[in-house]
């Protein structure tokens, strides 16, 4: 017998054992939530996953729930298109990271609504607005409705009816 082949045999049990060993001992990943989405973004879904391969698995499963092709799929972030192809990568993730999911073919786009959207522009503090109106065409009175506007988040309305005076004219 060669001294060598038995070296071999027996630093490769032992690694083996060595690998066993620290996955029954050593913690494994925590699992995470990710925000998943396709890349016209009209799906969106929130997915747990401790690793890439089982964050793949749960995209499949869904993706057969949606009733798209299941082949080449390709895992991107969603805010730059960074492709998340290795576990050291994956793992460096924070929890809720917006994920994309690209098929075959599909590529990575930017989010049109995040770059357009902005905050209305706030012209005034408050706004008033005077309506008047009649309960019946031929009441010589009208009501009138008052209704105030803060900061366009507050607002505040009061109805003036003027129904008793025309009792006092007859």
């Amino acid at each position: 017998m060669n001294p060598n082949s038995e070296l071999t045999a027996g630093s490769l049990s032992v690694s083996t054992v060595q690998t066993t060993i620290s996955r029954h001992i050593l913690p494994s990943a925590q699992p995470r939530y990710f925000k998943v989405c396709t890349s016209s973004r009209r799906r969106r879904r929130g997915l747990e996953a401790c690793s890439l391969d089982e964050l793949l698995e749960h995209v499949t499963h869904l993706l057969r729930v949606f009733m798209l092709s299941c082949q080449f799929l390709t895992v991107v972030l969603e805010e730059d298109g960074t492709v998340v192809d290795s576990e050291e990568f994956f793992q460096s993730l924070p929890s809720n990271t917006p994920l994309m999911v690209l098929e075959e073919g599909e590529i990575w786009t930017q989010n049109k609504v995040s770059i357009n959207f902005r905050q209305p522009k706030k012209n005034g503090i408050a706004k008033l607005t005077f309506d008047l109106y009649k309960l019946h065409p031929k009441d010589f009175l009208c009501c009138l409705a008052v209704r105030a506007t803060l900061y366009e988040m507050y607002s505040l309305s009061y109805d003036f009816r003027c129904s008793r005076v025309k009792h006092v004219f007859k």
